[in-house]
């Protein structure tokens, strides 16, 4: 569906065009771009920082050891539907490579970026949708309710860990495999659920201004609500569509011109920023966790 929807908007571009767009928003706005590339080691780096608390009590690494573990991760994700093993990537560079502990607390900061930027992107795709007259009369209900209902969801999914992950301790005390799964959550209580929250949502405040950053570089100018409501309205829409490998890149450019095409931006435009922000936050993580893959199977077979 994404390929047919490029297809039918792309057909026709001067591709050549890409170069010159490139080139000239090199010499007036290089200093964004810079800014755009220092920003990725901040957006990894928060997410090394997340995955190191998680995993303190079980195994202690060191920053770096953490950091290539992570983009290691980010390697092995890129051929796995949706990123879904991500974990595994990351539990090469560990002891005991098998520790379904980590495999559960991974999962657990996974899901906690998916549903930041879930519920997030939910209130920006609203305002976006409300953008149309009569769509925004019909859901103006709808939008006052879910500004309340939105976070008190999220909350009381993210809360509610220890005391659903409790419960199928006692539901699953007979199973040795689910209960060692288990254990691994109980690490966390309340006051580290909240550090794994705050370190989510500056995560995705980090990618959002990366976003306008790019979005800039290539001289799209918006209002700054816009820029509030649209980026995040992409993001929510990234989130709910499936990818795997390559495909990935598809989908990002399908939901940015989707959404951006209201704001009258030239889809040259939106096709180079959303292949860049690809290239700067899943193409060159990718290749530097290639690398550290590779250094850890030398080590290995040492």
């Amino acid at each position: 569906m994404c390929g047919v929807f490029l297809y039918k908007r792309l057909l026709g571009f001067d591709f050549l065009g890409y170069k010159d767009l490139f080139k000239n928003s090199l010499q007036t706005n290089w200093w964004m771009l810079g800014l755009a590339f220092i920003l990725i080691f901040l957006n990894w780096g928060i997410e090394t920082v997340k995955w190191k608390f998680l995993i303190q009590k079980i195994e202690q690494l060191s920053f770096f050891k953490t950091f290539s573990a992570v983009m290691g991760g980010v390697a092995v994700s890129s051929f796995t539907p949706n990123r879904v093993g991500e974990f595994a990537g990351r539990m090469l560079f560990l002891k005991n490579k098998l520790d379904t502990r980590v495999v559960a607390l991974t999962v657990i900061g996974s899901m906690s970026q998916l549903l930041m930027t879930f519920f997030m992107g939910l209130y920006g795709f609203f305002l976006f949708l409300a953008n149309d007259p009569f769509v925004g009369m019909m859901l103006r209900k709808w939008m006052k309710i879910s500004f309340i209902a939105i976070p008190v969801i999220y909350l009381l999914i993210f809360w509610s860990l220890p005391f659903i992950l409790g419960k199928l301790k006692v539901w699953f005390k007979n199973n040795k495999h689910m209960n060692y799964f288990i254990e691994g959550t109980s690490i966390l209580n309340i006051s580290g659920l909240r550090y794994i929250f705050f370190l989510s949502f500056f995560r995705y405040v980090v990618f959002l201004g990366q976003y306008v950053l790019v979005l800039s570089f290539f001289n799209v100018s918006m209002l700054w609500w816009q820029f509030v409501v649209f980026i995040p309205a992409i993001f929510f829409i990234q989130t709910i569509v499936p990818t795997f490998a390559i495909s990935e890149i598809g989908v990002r450019m399908t939901a940015a011109m989707a959404v951006l095409s209201f704001t009258q931006v030239p889809e040259i435009r939106i096709v180079a920023a959303s292949t860049l922000i690809w290239a700067l936050n899943i193409m060159i993580p990718s290749i530097i966790g290639v690398f550290n893959l590779l250094f850890s199977n030398l080590s290995n077979k040492e």
